[in-house]
């Protein structure tokens, strides 16, 4: 199974974000412009790190131990 972005804000959860990702894929759909240029030329739904997941939560899990010890 492969591993995606989050949705984004305000794409009305994940049958959204999955709708959004459908008119992404065909320029010839009638809202594609609009979601482009909402979306913009950066994102990547494809863009999926364990790793930097990992490294982002780490701090929270330090502060967590601490406070539990």
């Amino acid at each position: 199974m492969a591993c995606l972005a989050c949705p984004l804000e305000d794409c009305s959860g994940i049958p959204g974000f999955y709708k959004l990702l459908s008119a992404l894929t065909d320029p010839n759909r009638e809202r594609y412009e609009e979601i482009s240029d909402w979306i913009g030329d950066d994102f990547d739904p494809q863009a999926f790190s364990v790793e930097g997941i990992n490294q982002k939560l780490a701090p929270k899990r330090r502060r967590s131990s601490a406070i539990r010890n």
